[in-house]
């Protein structure tokens, strides 16, 4: 992704992990799918390379250029290469990962 197009937001701005997981739907960590979500996405971050070679689990100093766009990077192989999104997010009602958003209805891709 250019630089150009990374999203101009503060490190203060960015809301943490549990605020993210809930707004994602993934908020209840008594619910098998919380701990689903949080061992595919742990896993993924661990096993992740940029490509320039970072570990995703390396990506965290938020101002950095090359941390964002690997950043970047990452949630798309997640979601769209691997094929997450449509899995955690799915359509179906009748899916385990079923919630109130749907990836094909609700993804910025």
């Amino acid at each position: 992704m250019p630089a150009a197009a990374l999203p101009e937001i503060s490190a203060s701005h960015i809301p943490n992990i549990k605020t993210l997981r809930k707004e994602l739907g993934y908020g209840n960590p008594k619910q098998i799918q919380y701990r689903m979500f949080y061992e595919y996405t742990s896993f993924f971050q661990k096993m992740y390379k940029t490509s320039n070679g970072t570990l995703g689990l390396e990506l965290h100093n938020w101002r950095s250029e090359a941390t964002q766009i690997g950043l970047s990077e990452m949630t798309t192989a997640f979601l769209e290469d691997e094929g997450n999104g449509s899995i955690f997010w799915h359509d179906e009602r009748s899916s385990e990962y079923y919630n109130t958003l749907q990836y094909s209805k609700h993804s910025m891709k």
